[in-house]
């Protein structure tokens, strides 16, 4: 039978350290990442922000409804940014699913968020919040991943 050695708490501290460095280097770089970001949520940024929030509509009716068809906007790689949205309107206007409609013209968005809803600018503001912690969760697992890679490497 094996015994396992004792270690001095001087020991346990020395461990530890490098991991409690690597998690303090991890909350800096989050709060740095984030702090930026949370300041301005509500506001406008680009002039195509509109069009998102009509896109983000379109997908998530297209997909409350199985409609999936109306999930393909265009081809390009804003997917990731139609998921934020549509978590948006399923947090902030789950109303939509029942006063919304996938054939949205330049106004018709404004006027249902008039009739129905939130500001426009919460549902852009949620959307904001789900894509900052979609990327810290994404940089968080990375980090997890380069670590546990790291300890493999010095088991061996």
């Amino acid at each position: 039978m094996r015994t396992l050695p004792v270690s001095s708490p001087k020991d346990r501290r020395q461990r530890i350290r490098p991991y409690l460095i690597e998690v303090l280097l991890f909350v800096l770089v989050a709060v740095c990442f984030t702090a930026p970001r949370v300041v301005a949520l509500g506001r406008f940024v680009t002039a195509d922000e509109p069009n998102w929030g009509k896109r983000s509509a379109r997908f998530y009716l297209g997909l409350v409804q199985g409609e999936y068809s109306a999930t393909f906007q265009s081809p390009h790689p804003g997917v990731t940014t139609m998921w934020a949205g549509a978590g948006a309107y399923h947090w902030k206007f789950p109303k939509y699913q029942q006063v919304g409609t996938t054939s949205l013209g330049d106004t018709r968005l404004f006027q249902i968020f008039e009739r129905h809803g939130p500001r426009p600018m919460e549902i852009l503001a949620t959307a904001r919040l789900i894509v900052i912690f979609i990327n810290l969760v994404v940089c968080l697992f990375v980090r997890l991943l380069k670590i546990e890679k790291t300890r493999a490497y010095d088991y061996y």
